[in-house]
């Protein structure tokens, strides 16, 4: 009874007729275990009718794992179809049970999509944007998303380690992204706010990368890729988790595009000067509770667009920049029992900036211009530990610190040649913050989360955050 019932619905469904009226339909005068089948069908994302089609056609056999979801409970089958987050609470919970409007984008999502960087897989989530000025892809959210925005207002994480920089707050998401694209697992977009548990940058939402494990490619994998406006790329990588429980990563990747020949601006048109080179490598490597990642990124881009009033398309000098971003993390995660998890984290982060403006600052008789350089550089170290503990039936409690050390703050403008200095800066900076937020179980349908955070740097006074 219950597989013709579920073909019926199935058949129906697929045929065009809308399932609100499937519902009244079946639900006026239906039995107490017809509504169960149709509530299990439709609570399960309709999980149930592609194997009720196999079921009738013989397909399926008796006592296969298949037919084990014929006699699953509701609870059993809703289970399937929902997602976990890991960034939204600093620990792995249902999209249902966290406190935020949550998207996963999985590793098979970005197969099938063919998303080649992070500002792609943004561009497919609901009330994410990225605008391009041909030199940096910008994040935007919900229309908030201002011409040479860094993307400050969004905090970007792998595995949980913030890759925000520590001078402009930069959220990168195109090919200066530290991590390639076939590298990543799935990523948690996660909207709203979250800056009680990860203080500055968490305004708009967290975008938290997942990386790949070693158990997902079992061995040796070569990526080569061509295509329109002279684009190549390559990535050689290597992944296996061994019967001990180590778990390894090793990966490199290279892309380069000539980018478009011809591009036609109101003022000027700008010829052969959109070229981009981007290299990374990546190296995980996890045992026991331990997991050691590092990450390295150089990428260059010539900048068509002749920004901040520098000369149309100029060739000598030429306008370009360089980024380049490196660093490592150390991180210990351990359960204590059913009701305590314990993570802690070292890392050490590098960012720097190289670019080159050209201006005409004089009537040179061999029409000569002058490079204006711009350089940039932040090294940073710290600290990060959270206890995550159950507390009777209804509270989760999470608390922890943070600590972060910039060895350098480093910002320099001149001028080449004649040596005219504009901004030469290079500062230190501590930052301490101390949080703790409590999930508390209302019932089986409400939970409350509550959130405080301290914050202290040392440019400003200390301050407490809801």
């Amino acid at each position: 009874m219950s597989t013709v019932l579920i073909t019926t619905i199935r058949d129906r469904w697929l045929s065009g007729v809308p399932l609100s009226k499937i519902s009244k339909e079946i639900l006026r005068g239906a039995g107490q275990r017809a509504r169960f089948i149709y509530c299990c069908s439709i609570l399960s994302g309709l999980v149930l009718l592609p194997i009720a089609g196999r079921a009738a056609s013989g397909e399926l056999l008796a006592g296969s794992d298949d037919d084990d979801f014929m006699t699953m409970s509701l609870d059993q089958l809703t289970s399937i179809k929902v997602d976990t987050v890991f960034g939204a609470s600093k620990h792995e919970q249902k999209t249902t049970e966290a406190p935020s409007s949550v998207t996963i984008v999985t590793h098979q999502d970005l197969q099938a999509r063919d998303h080649r960087n992070l500002a792609d897989i943004l561009n497919g989530v609901r009330g994410f944007y990225t605008t391009y000025d041909r030199g940096y892809r910008n994040i935007g959210v919900r229309g908030f998303n201002r011409p040479g925005d860094y993307g400050g207002r969004v905090l970007l994480t792998l595995e949980g380690h913030r890759l925000n920089d520590a001078l402009y707050d930069t959220a990168p998401s195109s090919m200066d992204f530290i991590l390639d694209i076939d590298l990543i697992e799935r990523v948690e977009v996660i909207r709203g706010p979250g800056s009680s548990l990860y203080g500055n940058n968490a305004f708009f939402g967290i975008v938290n990368v997942i990386p790949r494990r070693g158990a997902s490619f079992d061995g040796t994998e070569l990526a080569l890729s061509t295509g329109d406006l002279d684009t190549q790329s390559a990535r050689l990588s290597y992944g296996k988790e061994f019967e001990n429980g180590l778990d390894i990563v090793v990966s490199s990747s290279w892309y380069e595009s000539d980018g478009q020949d011809l591009i036609s601006f109101q003022e000027f048109d700008a010829e052969n000067l959109d070229r981009e080179q981007a290299s990374t490598a990546y190296t995980s490597i996890s045992y026991g509770d331990f997991t050691l990642q590092s990450g390295y990124m150089r990428r260059y881009k010539d900048w068509p667009t002749a920004a901040y009033d520098s000369v149309p398309n100029a060739q000598d000098p030429l306008m370009f920049s360089v980024d380049e971003r490196l660093f490592s993390s150390l991180r210990y995660e351990r359960e204590i029992g059913d009701d305590m998890l314990l993570t802690a984290r070292t890392y050490y982060d590098h960012y720097q900036f190289d670019g080159d403006y050209p201006y005409e600052y004089d009537d040179d008789p061999l029409n000569r211009l002058d490079a204006n350089r711009d350089f940039a550089r932040t090294r940073s170290a710290g600290l990060e530990f959270s206890v995550i503990a159950n507390v009777g039936d209804q509270h989760r409690i999470t608390a922890g610190m943070d600590w972060q050390h910039d060895f350098s703050l480093a910002q320099r403008n001149w001028d080449v040649g004649t040596e005219d200095v504009y901004v030469d800066v290079n500062n230190t900076a501590n930052t301490t913050g101390v949080f703790v937020q409590d999930e508390w179980q209302l019932g089986e349908k409400f939970i409350v989360n509550t959130g405080l955070r301290y914050d202290e740097h040392d440019a400003y006074d200390g301050r407490i955050d809801p």
